[in-house]
């Protein structure tokens, strides 16, 4: 978080908060949300297809169970790993500044004295008493007007240029985050970015998490609402994030993965794979001797 010493600087802090959300950054929050939404998208359509497998006389679906056992861990692991980068709180700036809402949320609330009337009309570049010509004519101010009542727990007749947003309702929407995430949180830092230990995985209960799809779809939809409420506030500008889905989204969809003429030919790719595996297990003797020797000759 950083402390803006005055409004020019604010003004910097504001363009910043801004390029948090640049369609055009890979890494920004919009592009987080809307590969994170596509991804969920498509894993509901591989999950759906599951009830039209086959069966066999018993009831049991013929379909590859290491396959599917993968594609759900894979998902379900990266679905993870992408809200937690969108709650990470490290911060915007310097080499180690992320995109994320919760790093927004926190530097907007560093600087909350600046969030006047005044400030956010001028910083949006909009007239702030506006007269529309006809009924039909349409302004934004008016909108920010409204939005800014809201906030700032105020109405239009009392409307005053220094009425500032409450930041008790930024720390609501942050606590909203965390409550909801909180267990994604802990297996990413326990399972994914870091091998944590027993006893470190005991202190949280980490082995006995047990997360819902429900939950994943909460998380989104916050997400969602609140990276558009933000990005609105800042620059009227709101994101549907699940893309239009190509024409070609659903071309072969009813062709199986393996079209030869014999599955047993993947075992061939598996022993090949196998034999280069196995010879990891350990550093052969032959090896350790050259190691040795340049570990002596260096010394």
């Amino acid at each position: 978080m950083t402390k803006a010493k005055n409004k020019e600087e604010f003004k910097e802090r504001w363009a910043k908060y801004c390029k948090c959300f640049d369609d055009n950054d890979v890494n920004s929050i919009n592009s987080q949300i809307t590969r994170m939404l596509w991804n969920y998208a498509i894993w509901n359509l591989i999950n759906g297809s599951m009830q039209y497998v086959e069966k066999d006389s018993d009831g049991a679906a013929l379909a590859n169970g290491a396959l599917y056992r993968s594609i759900n861990r894979w998902f379900f692991e990266t679905q993870k790993m992408a809200i937690r980068r969108l709650i990470d709180e490290s911060g915007i700036d310097g080499e180690r500044g992320v995109n994320s809402i919760m790093s927004v949320i926190n530097d907007i609330k560093e600087n909350a004295e600046y969030l006047t009337r005044e400030n956010i009309f001028e910083l949006r570049n909009l007239q702030y008493d506006y007269e529309p010509l006809t009924e039909l004519d349409y302004e934004p101010s008016d909108d920010l007007h409204q939005l800014i009542d809201i906030l700032s727990k105020t109405s239009e007749e009392k409307r005053e240029k220094s009425d500032t947003i409450d930041v008790n309702f930024l720390t609501q929407l942050k606590n909203d985050l965390s409550e909801q995430c909180e267990q994604f949180k802990i297996f990413v830092d326990k399972y994914c970015a870091h091998a944590a230990t027993e006893e470190s995985r005991n202190k949280v209960n980490a082995d006995g998490l047990k997360v819902t799809v429900k939950e994943y779809k909460k998380a989104h939809e916050l997400m969602c609402k609140y990276a558009n409420f933000i990005e609105d506030l800042l620059r009227d500008k709101s994101n549907k994030f699940l893309p239009t889905p190509p024409p070609d989204l659903f071309l072969y969809w009813d062709k199986p993965i393996f079209q030869g003429d014999d599955p047993k030919r993947l075992k061939e790719i598996w022993n090949k794979y196998e034999d280069e595996a196995r010879q990891w297990h350990s550093i052969s003797f032959d090896e350790l001797k050259k190691k040795m020797e340049n570990v002596i000759s260096n010394e």
